[in-house]
């Protein structure tokens, strides 16, 4: 199994059951090759994706726009422009526009037709906008070889000094950057042949000059629906003055609403007439066919993600179809979330499934609003963390004893409401990216509810259902539950040797251990035959230096037990797992060890009998000779687990005679501290059943109890503390809830839930 980076090396594939895809869902493939969402491997893993920017020529035409834009300058080039022209090329934002005027543009230079390129948004201000834009004009002009043309430069910079009413314009425009040095002269000789002489005057020197030079002058207006409304009125204006110049052609390229609105003034229709006034021709930019954008969108998606990253096929179908492909409008939509998406997938180096992220960025980019949401709802979308959960809720919470928080419904219910227009979008994210929560927004609040554990995703699919996963996606940091899951995957990397295994587990902190096999038991179907000896060896040989806390619902004891369980599973058979246990059990360590797996076998849940119960009795009885003869050796140093190992070779025939001595009742009396819940609190007492089983009877146990107190003075009992490896502390608190036991009261050592 491949190796995770950073803590562990890139994720492995995930298997050929998950490995079909179907014709549009993404497939997996090896980990030196891409993914490609329509199933092609790539193999130009460096291939540069393209930026959101304009083609400049044909062959950059991907959507078969270059017959359309031929038939476009044929049209114009059909009409009588001798009063002018002015054509409105519309279409909404991201639809191309620009993208298909420059295909038309190269139609136009063919014919030797002069284009003029103004782009109002790169200014700011109505004064500043039509200055500019006669200032272009003439400059523009100036640079044309045409005489005639050259001469109606310095009419079009006289125009704009009268009609915007500042006499500095002719000299701005020889002066304004991009206006090379040789064109200045010329722009002064035509200002002086064109003296001002009042705007009627002017106006029909530059009729007749443009109607001398007889040809379409082109001026295009890019990028006008980004301007304010007061500026798009102002240029508006401006067209109506200018339009029915001889031979003078206004492309106008826009988003045909936004104009509408700007020009209304209040009244819809009125800015819908005011703009068919001044549009002579119109041209509506054809959409992108559906299937056309899903194509962009899946051979974009092939170059741009990450090689050896591809989705869980079922998963991506479900994102792809019900939240990406409803999102995506054109192609600049294609491009900018391609971008996006894989930026981040890059940034989380395999540690989140790539369909989840397609998802959520896609929300992310054209839903902003409620991505904005999730941050605050996390805990209501996902899979409950039950490493953390108190034993007591987490025992009500499988019974269906916890009702869903009417708080966490309402962060849900904002999700949901916050874009009514995506609803069907923000339905399929809880479908498809958080079941929980799906299920936690329709619970009832009124009635008891438990989740599905069923639909909680494997934790090898890094799946965002999951708490840690979607805080990793979300924070870009990786939290003690990411990190323990990357430890737990690298040790099932080395599950098949032992020395490897258990050096990599030993380095770990012993409280991450307790993480690390938690995570190795949601990894169980990783599990095969040779992970069996190195792993349940190598677990039950730390078992004794992890800590141990019993209020939590995963304590260290339950995760390795769960873990030797789902290993020695993996054996398929009572007689494999016979011979294994025979060979591992003088391997282990400690006599707590050798009685947690015996137990394994002895104790099992109905139908999940590991071996035969002649076996399991054999084993039992072996290993309580074994304790009994420690215990008579007075061998057993496992001072936390003193009383249930006896107790453990009693319950298997071995009886144990335990002397009337202070020092054993000590022994068995901390070694049987037990947790219990009451009310709010946990408390913690002596087990007097235990003790009533290792002494015979209850009085008794208590006499001997008595007297370990009345005897215990710290001076003389610290020595045997230290041979027993006790701290002073722990055995004051012993002796305090051995009091309060003796008292018949619980102990006041309380400890707050958490």
């Amino acid at each position: 199994m491949p190796v995770r980076p950073c803590l562990c090396p890139p994720r492995a594939s995930l298997g050929a059951s998950k490995a079909k895809a179907s014709a549009n869902a993404g497939t997996l493939v090896p980990d030196d090759r891409q993914w490609s969402p329509t199933g092609v491997q790539e193999s130009d893993h460096h291939a540069h994706l393209p930026a959101d920017n304009p083609i400049s020529t044909a062959d950059e035409d991907r959507l078969d726009r270059d017959c359309t834009a031929k038939r476009f300058v044929g049209q114009i080039l059909e009409i009588d422009t001798s009063q002018g022209l002015t054509v409105g090329v519309f279409g909404p934002w991201g639809s191309g526009k620009t993208s298909f005027f420059r295909l038309a543009k190269a139609k136009l230079d063919q014919q030797k037709i002069p284009v003029i390129e103004f782009n109002p948004w790169m200014f700011s201000g109505t004064e500043q906008l039509v200055a500019r834009l006669f200032d272009q004009l003439a400059a523009s002009l100036g640079e044309q070889s045409d005489g005639t043309l050259r001469k109606a430069a310095g009419l079009v910079a006289e125009y704009g000094e009268v009609v915007v009413g500042a006499g500095h314009l002719v000299s701005l425009a020889a002066s304004a950057p991009g206006v090379p040095a040789l064109l200045k002269p010329i722009l002064a000789f035509a200002r002086k042949w064109a003296a001002p002489v009042g705007l009627s005057q002017t106006r029909t020197k530059l009729e007749n000059v443009l109607r001398e030079h007889g040809a379409p002058v082109v001026v295009v207006l890019d990028d006008v629906d980004r301007l304010t409304f007061e500026e798009i009125r102002q240029l508006f204006k401006l067209l109506r003055l200018t339009a029915s110049f001889s031979h003078l052609v206004y492309i106008v390229l826009c988003d045909r609403e936004r104009v509408e609105q700007a020009l209304e003034d209040g009244e819809q229709e009125r800015g819908r007439h005011y703009l068919e006034k001044i549009i002579q021709l119109q041209f509506d930019l054809p959409a992108v066919p559906p299937q056309m954008l899903r194509a962009e969108l899946e051979e974009a998606l092939s170059r741009a993600m990450p090689e050896g990253k591809g989705p869980i096929p079922e998963a991506w179908q479900q994102t792809h179809r019900d939240i990406v492909e409803p999102l995506i409008r054109n192609l600049r939509d294609v491009r900018r979330y391609v971008t996006t998406a894989r930026g981040t997938a890059n940034a989380l180096n395999g540690e989140v499934e790539i369909s989840d992220i397609l998802g959520l960025e896609a929300v992310r980019l054209f839903l902003p609003d409620v991505f904005k949401q999730l941050h605050g709802a996390v805990d209501a979308l996902t899979f409950p963390n039950y490493s953390s959960v108190d034993e007591r809720d987490w025992q009500r919470l499988r019974r269906g004893g916890l009702g869903p928080d009417p708080v966490l419904q309402g962060r849900l219910a904002r999700l949901v409401d916050v874009n009514k227009d995506h609803r069907h979008v923000v339905d399929a994210m809880f479908r498809h990216l958080f079941p929980y929560g799906h299920q936690y927004r329709e619970a009832d609040e009124r009635s008891e509810w438990s989740p599905d554990e069923g639909a909680r995703p494997e934790p090898s699919e890094h799946r965002v259902a999951d708490e840690s996963i979607l805080r990793l996606y979300l924070e870009r940091v990786a939290g003690r539950d990411v990190v323990s899951m990357r430890h737990a995957e690298e040790a099932l990397s080395r599950m098949d040797n032992d020395a490897d295994l258990d050096a990599y587990m030993r380095d770990l902190d012993p409280h991450h251990q307790v993480a690390v096999v938690r995570d190795l038991c949601r990894l169980h179907r990783s599990f095969e035959a040779r992970h069996v000896k190195p792993g349940v060896v190598t677990l039950l040989n730390l078992l004794p230096n992890m800590p141990h806390d019993p209020r939590r619902v995963l304590s260290a004891r339950r995760c390795v037990r769960s873990a030797i369980y789902h290993l020695l599973t993996a054996l398929g058979s009572h007689d494999r797992v016979q011979a294994a246990t025979t060979k591992l059990l003088p391997q282990v360590e400690t006599l707590d060890a050798k009685a947690e797996l015996v137990s394994l076998m002895a104790s099992p849940a109905p139908g999940e009998e590991l071996v035969s119960e002649d076996f399991a009795g054999e084993l039992r009885t072996t290993l309580a000779e074994e304790i009994r003869v420690a215990f008579d050796g007075d061998a057993i140093d496992e001072p936390d687990r003193y009383g249930a190992l006896l107790a453990f070779a009693v319950r298997a025939g071995s009886p144990v005679a335990l002397p009337d001595t202070p020092e054993v009742a000590f022994r068995v009396a901390h070694s049987s501290m037990v947790h219990y819940s009451a009310d709010d609190e946990w408390v913690k007492r002596i087990d007097w059943d235990r003790l009533d089983l290792l002494y015979g009877d209850g009085d008794r146990a208590k006499q001997r109890i008595g007297e370990m107190c009345a005897d215990f003075d710290e001076r003389t009992w610290q020595p045997r503390l230290q041979q027993w490896g006790i701290s002073l502390e722990d055995a004051r608190a012993t002796l305090d809830v051995a009091r309060q036991g003796l008292q018949g009261r619980p102990a006041e050592d309380r400890l707050a839930l958490r």
